[in-house]
């Protein structure tokens, strides 16, 4: 489990030298309305706030925020910027990638953990392939005049299509019933608002 758990935190490029700031017992900073991932009659949006958080700027371009509860992880990449003139402040979410310096780049992805063992059994992920989401969202930065400097503000909305992680075939047969008759086939965040979320300086 650690091995795939890294292998994740990998492609997020958490694993970057960089500014960090870390906040436990629900973040008041970030929120958004999701959609129960086992509920299975309709569709339920319940409020989400994660139990930690952890922001990261890397190479001054880029910062990934991984945002965790219990037994799921909620985690986006998107290009960082702090530009007076307000342009750029969308970016789009697309593939799930291990990129690096890509200032275009822009992705969510959210892990659904067994509530026991703590064992990853699915991952939903954006996609810029239209026959797999049709719109899989955005991060949009909130206006520079609304900004306060070594924070950042903005707003989201991500939907994300669930796929099967590298060590599917070696889950019990309850977790893979689990993953193909309990978890909806899309997790979506709506409203999300991240709200003056510290950064501190990069080194």
């Amino acid at each position: 489990m650690k091995k795939l758990i890294g292998a994740f935190l990998l492609v997020l490029g958490l694993g970057f030298v960089a500014c960090e700031n870390e906040t436990k017992n629900g973040d008041p900073s970030i929120i958004a309305m999701v959609n129960n991932e086992e509920f299975t009659t309709g569709v339920k949006f319940e409020t989400w706030r994660p139990q930690f958080t952890d922001l990261k700027v890397a190479n001054e371009n880029v910062f990934y925020l991984k945002a965790e509860t219990d037994t799921t992880l909620f985690s986006i990449r998107v290009p960082y910027t702090y530009r007076s003139d307000n342009e750029n402040r969308k970016f789009i979410f697309g593939d799930v990638k291990q990129v690096e310096n890509s200032v275009s780049v822009a992705f969510a992805q959210f892990i659904v953990f067994d509530k026991k063992t703590k064992t990853p059994i699915a991952i939903y992920k954006t996609s810029s392939d239209s026959e797999v989401i049709s719109n899989p969202g955005e991060f949009e930065y909130a206006e520079f005049e609304k900004r306060v400097p070594g924070t950042i503000s903005g707003s989201f909305y991500a939907n994300m299509k669930k796929d099967t992680l590298p060590g599917y075939h070696k889950l019990s047969q309850k977790q893979k019933d689990y993953y193909t008759k309990t978890l909806r086939d899309v997790k979506s965040f709506q409203d999300g608002m991240i709200y003056r979320m510290p950064v501190s300086a990069g080194k």
